[in-house]
Order: C-alpha cells, then structure tokens, then sequence
C-alpha cells in the first residue's frame, strides 16, 4: 500500500514556515536557484527534494 502525503500548515509554535501530513512527515517550502518553489521533506526515513507542482498541498 502507498501512501501519498497532502501537506497542511503546522499550527504548532515550532512549526512557523513548516508542513505537516496526518502520516507524521514534515517538510519546508524553499525557493531553488531558479525561483522554483520546492518541497524539502524532513525528519523522513525517505527524504526528498520535489517541485511544489508535484504535490497536494492544503492550506
């Protein structure tokens, strides 16, 4: 089974800037070289760097 993340806003005080799925991934929206907005997955055992245009994203 495969679970897709959908990214939500972290309420939390620590997490000012930072996503979070219900799974427990958390990620950083960053801008790259070119302007590009990219997701950084972090505190992931499969860490990854993707563009934003790949990902649901929920406010």
């Amino acid at each position: 089974m495969t679970h897709i993340c959908v990214w939500f806003e972290d309420g939390g005080p620590s997490g000012h800037g930072e996503l979070v799925c219900v799974c427990g991934e958390r990620a950083i929206v960053v801008l790259d070289d070119e302007g590009v907005e990219v997701l950084v997955v972090v505190e992931s055992s499969r860490a990854s760097v993707r563009e934003l245009g790949e990902l649901a994203v929920s406010a």
